[in-house]
């Protein structure tokens, strides 16, 4: 359909989105199989910039919420599974968005971390790259910090609780911390 010259610019868009959209879901596919057999990250050194900045939109399409990208124009390349960071993000902008159903603003940012830094924060002498995500919302009840990695633990009527634990999972798999 994308080849057919005769539909209108909305239609290719519509197309190219719904393009993207299956690119995700057979990521976010292979990325529940590796994460369900205990897998290892399938690593490729790739440019954070658009592997953050998509998976951030994705998360907040339909809803209320705007998306802000502060990502550092020097950001440097980094060597992970782009599917499974790009579910990191896309776990925890979801939960900014679900935290903010009135609407708000969810910024994701990203930044170098140099060699000092990481050894500070205990996470070995490697340089790496920080990605944060913050929102307008609520905040999280001081009694629920303790739960907030548990597995099933949630606070929504109709989540699984199993989002931080999957992004906690990546992000140690990665060498990090959530």
């Amino acid at each position: 359909a994308r080849m057919d010259t005769s539909l209108s610019d909305e239609v290719q868009e519509w197309l190219e989105e719904a393009e993207k959209a299956t690119g995700r879901a057979r990521d976010l596919t292979h990325q529940l199989l590796a994460f369900a057999k205990g897998g290892e990250p399938v690593r490729r050194l790739v440019n954070l910039t658009n592997c953050l900045r998509e998976a951030a939109l994705f998360a907040r399409q339909g809803s209320r919420v705007r998306c802000e990208c502060s990502l550092a124009a020097d950001l440097w390349p980094a060597e992970v599974d782009a599917g499974q960071i790009g579910q990191v993000v896309n776990n925890l902008v979801l939960n900014a968005v679900q935290a903010m159903p009135g609407g708000g603003v969810v910024t994701v940012s990203a930044g170098n971390v140099g060699s000092e830094a990481a050894r500070a924060l205990g996470l070995g002498a490697h340089p790496f790259v920080a990605i944060e995500v913050r929102d307008d919302g609520p905040g999280i009840r001081p009694e629920d910090m303790v739960r907030l990695f548990q597995p099933h633990f949630t606070t929504k009527r109709h989540g699984s609780g199993l989002g931080l634990v999957t992004s906690q999972a990546i992000a140690r798999r990665h060498c990090g911390a959530l």
